[in-house]
């Protein structure tokens, strides 16, 4: 929808800011996953997700990096190039050439990476307030921090619709660790859901009337 809005002038530099905006949020997905797991690997001796999160996180930074750096991206080119099935390989090269008008701003990038690790700790306080509103087990806001990244990492694997039923499970196999039933891990993964989905639907309405000015 993004790319079909901003496409009035050139194509491939709507999509490049679009793919910017994904690349560098989950570039801060990964980063506030990775410290989730990393706590869970010192204070808990907890592994299990540790290899998952930084090999992500390790591929996500170098194609990061192979996205903004033009000097890397020439190397590849050729390679690239080749790939003629649907014209993709010129088409990569095209938007690669659209995405190196930030391939200079770091201190900007850098912003935006921050930005998306605040917004991945607003997305965990979220389903801790509605665990305050619906639960009778009260913890504190600690395990969301925890879980939550590594649960929206995981859902991220596409498995099911929208991530529904990963999702949940995941809610209930992390939870259980500070005493959720799974009634209530499930209740707080779907209560969560559809606020978000609300909201979402709150900015679509202000995103037509926008476009229509």
């Amino acid at each position: 929808m993004r790319v079909l809005y901003s496409m009035k002038k050139r194509r491939a530099d709507a999509l490049a800011t679009v793919l910017v905006d994904r690349i560098l949020g989950f570039v801060g997905l990964f980063v506030f996953a990775f410290f989730a797991v990393l706590y869970l690997f010192i204070i808990k001796h907890q592994t299990e997700f540790l290899p998952f999160i930084v090999i992500g996180l390790i591929v996500i930074v170098v194609l990061t990096f192979l996205f903004f750096s033009e000097h890397m991206y020439k190397k590849l080119s050729p390679i690239v190039q080749k790939v003629r099935i649907l014209k993709i390989g010129e088409r990569l090269n095209r938007l690669h050439e659209a995405a190196t008008d930030f391939s200079g701003a770091w201190g900007t990038i850098t912003l935006c990476i921050v930005h998306s690790v605040v917004i991945q700790a607003l997305l965990a306080i979220g389903p801790f307030l509605v665990m305050q509103g619906m639960s009778t087990s009260k913890v504190s806001v600690l395990p969301f921090f925890i879980y939550v990244p590594i649960i929206n990492v995981v859902s991220m694997i596409p498995i099911s619709f929208n991530a529904f039923g990963v999702r949940e499970y995941f809610y209930v196999l992390l939870f259980a660790r500070v005493g959720f039933v799974a009634e209530t891990a499930v209740a707080i993964s779907l209560v969560s859901f559809f606020l978000y989905f609300v909201l979402s639907l709150v900015g679509g309405v202000f995103f037509i009337f926008f476009k229509k000015r």
